[in-house]
Order: C-alpha cells, then structure tokens, then sequence
C-alpha cells in the first residue's frame, strides 16, 4: 500500500503539536485550515486501514446454528441476513477491542 502523499502532514505528531506549529507559522488561515484537514484525514485513512485488516481476517463459521438452519431450510435469504449478523457482531468486537488497545 503506497504511503501517504507529501501533501499530508506526519501523522506521528499530535494534533496539538500541529497547531502549535500552525500558530507560529505565517501561512494563510485557508492553508492552515488545509493542514489541519490533510492530518485528521491521514489519521482517518490510518484508522481505516487497521479496520480494514481486521475485517479482512473475519471468518463466520457456517456451523453455527443461526447460520446452518436456514441453508439447510433452503432459506438463503435468512442464511444471508445471518451471516450478516455474525459480521457485523464480530466487528462490533473488533471495535471495542481496537479502541482498549488505543486508549
């Protein structure tokens, strides 16, 4: 994955160092407003990235009940919307795990 554009201030600084820094600079408010938009979307994109690869590593197991009842049914709509379920259960996890290990 290529790295952030030159553009987009260090995204290891704090954004309170950035303004620090925006306040003793001479620049435009237009382009400190620019950096400060460029940083909070690199550590966006940074953030995204991290969900990104967990999302990447779900697995559902298909045995689990709520899953393997509708496909044997012939239900796939259910079979989908459960599938679903457990996705977006386990991001929910991913979640609250990601955001203890950033605090």
């Amino acid at each position: 994955m290529p790295g952030p554009s030159g553009k987009v201030p260090d995204v290891a600084i704090s954004s309170i160092e950035l303004v620090r820094r925006l306040e003793k600079s001479d620049a435009s408010t237009h382009n400190k407003a620019t950096t400060v938009q460029l940083f909070f979307d690199a550590s966006l994109n940074e953030e995204l990235d991290v969900l990104i690869e967990f999302v990447q590593q779900l697995e559902v197991d298909e045995r689990d009940p709520r899953i393997y009842a509708p496909v044997t049914r012939g239900d796939l709509r259910a079979a989908v919307s459960a599938c679903v379920a457990a996705c977006r259960a386990k991001f929910v996890v991913m979640l609250q795990e990601h955001k203890r290990d950033v605090e």
